[in-house]
């Protein structure tokens, strides 16, 4: 009588560990498709070019650079500033005597964006905050707060600016 039903016991674990088995090969495939699912529109998201569609300045000089977009009063909705850098690294920016606040976007030499802050506050004369990008890059690009995300613009998205001319698309 016993060994009948340690013989129960040991069938009922066989298939108790075969339902273990199955959820957790599952879950496993689950997990496999929500990951290829992602990187996918990942790899979409950074091969496609977004236009600006925007008026931009440029900011080349260390002088020019430095004044940015301060004490201007407003900044047109269809209008930015790109700063140039001469080569990819980590530039520190600040809202120094800004008058309204800023989304301002970090991009490497192909114009990729590398990072990016969204609604940066108006800072007085003496700010206490500097952003920085995470990673190096050559170019950054400040646009009114709100105008990056209702433009698309995201992490790892190129964006098309063409350098010889002062309105983009």
């Amino acid at each position: 009588m016993l060994s009948r039903e340690i013989v129960k016991i040991k069938s009922a674990l066989r298939r108790s560990n075969r339902v273990i088995l199955l959820i957790v090969v599952l879950a496993a495939i689950g997990v496999a498709s929500s990951l290829l699912l992602y990187q996918q529109s990942i790899s979409t998201n950074q091969a496609q070019p977004t236009s600006l569609g925007i008026h931009l300045e440029y900011a080349i000089t260390s002088v020019e650079r430095s004044r940015g977009l301060s004490g201007r009063p407003t900044l047109d909705e269809e209008s930015g500033m790109l700063f140039v850098f001469e080569s990819e690294n980590y530039y520190s920016f600040w809202m120094k005597d800004m008058n309204f606040p800023l989304d301002i976007i970090w991009m490497d030499s192909d114009f990729r964006i590398v990072d990016i802050v969204y609604n940066a506050p108006p800072a007085g004369s003496m700010p206490e905050v500097t952003y920085t990008s995470d990673k190096p890059a050559k170019y950054v690009l400040e646009i009114n707060a709100g105008q990056a995300q209702a433009r698309g613009y995201y992490l790892g998205n190129r964006l098309n600016i063409d350098m010889s001319s002062d309105t983009q698309y």
